[in-house]
């Protein structure tokens, strides 16, 4: 059916969104900020007990004439004209001393800001939480556009009509490449993303990389309208990955050959359901199954959707999310 929807919604520019998505997983921790005002604020307290109580103590040591050119001396390391051999060794060691600890301060505010986050943190080995994420329509009925948009489990979503508005919405619990497939009543599957202009072949470098959401259209509160079809179940699947798609697969084989329906059950055309990792979802009030019938595993659109998932996609995408649904066409 997208497919069937408006193509301008595949031909988005660059991936702006999902930039944002990493964006606001990149920063420091409040802890790292403490840490660098902790070092600012120590190198300031052993500054204050050297020029307070140990050059006091060189200078009077210090004929006045010379004391002007020990100071050079001991803040810049210039050389200055002081005779006394116990006296020039010991503004050296304080110099050397001084110039130590600023230095290493130095390096303890640089290590921090380079690593973003606080000392001795074991947050890079950390092992990230399992994918986990949601997929749903948004649905805005023939004429109804100015009204608030309807979630398929709300009267009056279903079945999809043409000239009804639809909006995908993608969640992930964190980044991940994520991949969006529609298949359509007549068995065609249309790429939706990150490829370009429903081309298996176009998937620009720019859109494939790791994201958190994803809406079709981008715009809120917004949907694209449904194009004429053939009567029968549509499924929108959501397939994730932590790595990229291999450049060299074909992802159309997947899903060559999928039959065409017979068409709706005219007495059940309220009809839905929602898979994750190819097992109906049960535990989410908002997306259990809609008049799934249990017995019919090997015709039902439904069912077909499902093994689709288990047997020829969970090879290359460890976690997968789909959502199926009636559409009454033509």
């Amino acid at each position: 059916m997208l497919g069937r929807v408006d193509k301008s919604l595949m031909a988005t520019g660059p991936d702006v969104s999902g930039f944002l998505d990493q964006l606001k997983h990149v920063g420091h921790s409040p802890l790292t900020y403490i840490a660098f005002l902790m070092v600012i604020f120590g190198w300031l307290g052993a500054w204050y007990f050297f020029s307070k109580r140990v050059y006091p103590r060189i200078l009077a040591q210090i004929p006045e004439k010379d004391r002007t050119s020990a100071l050079t001396m001991l803040l810049i390391g210039l050389p200055a004209q002081i005779t006394d051999n116990r006296l020039t060794i010991m503004r050296w060691r304080y110099a050397i001393a001084v110039y130590a600890i600023t230095l290493i301060f130095i390096l303890i505010v640089v290590g921090i800001l380079a690593s973003g986050h606080p000392p001795l943190s074991n947050q890079s080995s950390a092992t990230p939480p399992a994918l986990k994420g949601v997929l749903d329509v948004l649905v805005w009925p023939k004429g109804q556009a100015d009204r608030p948009g309807k979630r398929l489990y709300e009267q009056g979503a279903l079945p999809l009509k043409p000239a009804d508005c639809l909006r995908i919405e993608a969640t992930l619990g964190r980044p991940a490449y994520l991949y969006l497939v529609w298949l359509d009543s007549s068995g065609v599957a249309t790429p939706l993303w990150p490829w370009a202009k429903s081309d298996w072949r176009n998937r620009p470098a720019d859109r494939d990389r790791p994201r958190q959401t994803l809406s079709i259209p981008a715009e809120s509160a917004t949907g694209h309208p449904l194009d004429p079809g053939p009567s029968g179940i549509e499924s929108l699947l959501l397939l994730v990955r932590e790595t990229p798609l291999p450049a060299g697969e074909d992802l159309s084989l997947r899903f060559a050959g999928q039959p065409k329906q017979a068409g709706l059950n005219p007495l059940q055309t309220r009809v839905a359901a929602w898979f994750e990792n190819g097992e109906p979802v049960r535990d989410e009030p908002e997306r259990v199954p809609i008049n799934l019938n249990q017995t019919q595993a090997i015709t039902d659109p439904l069912w077909r959707t499902r093994a689709l998932l288990r047997d020829e996609l969970q090879p290359l995408f460890p976690y997968t999310r789909a959502v199926c649904f009636a559409f009454r066409g033509t």
